[in-house]
């Protein structure tokens, strides 16, 4: 075999070897760009109580220990284990959600399964009236369960800044706390917001703005 042949085969052997790697990149970029997000294997599960915006979850103080989800890494995740948890849609205020500064979404959650969504939650700052001091981009997709037909949503989320974390609500649960009898009013003394879909009791003076006293 004289030199000429064999360059033109190995030549030929590169560019074989070229084309069957852009093959499998192509598939490999295909089979996930049809990867489904709502599917049990797709996303990851979080059961974290803290996340919850109640009473019980509201921290001392600024120097307390706190939550964060700055190892967040851009994964698809589902909150809870019940159908009816989603991330929190108002503006929670500092030290609630297990963590300093909880992060919300500043939007309504789509309402079709078609697609996903892209959205923006917010991080606030350290001050009342600082709701939404920085943006992440997330996306959202409503899911439906195969099995028994409940709806749920999915969060595609980047990682927090350290002293944050990512809040979570209830969605079409019950009424606003201050349609309860008088009785029931005055723990705290309540405050809650009727257009929002979470009634919580709070301390007064926290974001006094973003409730209405009953």
């Amino acid at each position: 075999m004289n030199l000429s042949v064999f360059l033109w085969l190995v030549q030929d052997v590169k560019v074989q070897v070229t084309a069957q790697q852009q093959r499998e990149f192509g598939n490999e970029k295909l089979s996930h760009s049809v990867t489904d997000p709502c599917d049990w294997d797709v996303y990851i599960d979080l059961n974290d109580p803290w996340r919850k915006d109640i009473p019980a979850n509201v921290l001392p103080g600024l120097d307390a220990s706190f939550k964060s989800d700055y190892k967040m890494d851009g994964h698809w995740f589902r909150f809870g284990e019940s159908t009816e948890t989603k991330m929190q849609s108002r503006c929670a205020p500092l030290l609630h959600c297990g963590t300093r500064r909880p992060v919300w979404l500043n939007v309504s959650h789509p309402t079709l399964k078609t697609r996903e969504v892209q959205h923006y939650a917010c991080v606030p700052g350290l001050t009342r009236d600082d709701c939404c001091q920085e943006t992440l981009p997330i996306k959202i997709r409503l899911c439906e369960d195969p099995e028994d037909g409940e709806h749920f949503y999915v969060y595609k989320l980047p990682a927090t800044p350290f002293d944050a974390a990512y809040c979570t609500g209830k969605w079409n649960v019950g009424t606003c706390l201050g349609t309860l009898p008088e009785g029931q009013r005055g723990l705290f003394p309540a405050l809650c917001e009727q257009r929002r879909e979470l009634p919580v009791c709070l301390p007064p003076g926290i974001y006094p703005a973003t409730w209405k006293q009953y």
